[in-house]
């Protein structure tokens, strides 16, 4: 069975840091079931300066 709770709250974990570096939602954050993993994947393309920042 799939922990769900556990699951939104690492997801809010990360997405408070994310937001922390970089200011704006410029991602997408999703639970994959059958990897059973979070992915956080990237929305905009983003010049080499902002990439060297993160």
């Amino acid at each position: 069975m799939t922990d769900y709770d556990s699951i939104w709250r690492t997801q809010d974990e990360i997405r408070t840091v994310v937001n922390a570096v970089l200011g704006e939602c410029i991602w997408d954050l999703r639970y994959n079931e059958q990897r059973m993993a979070i992915e956080l994947e990237l929305s905009v393309t983003l010049d080499e300066d902002t990439v060297s920042n993160l």
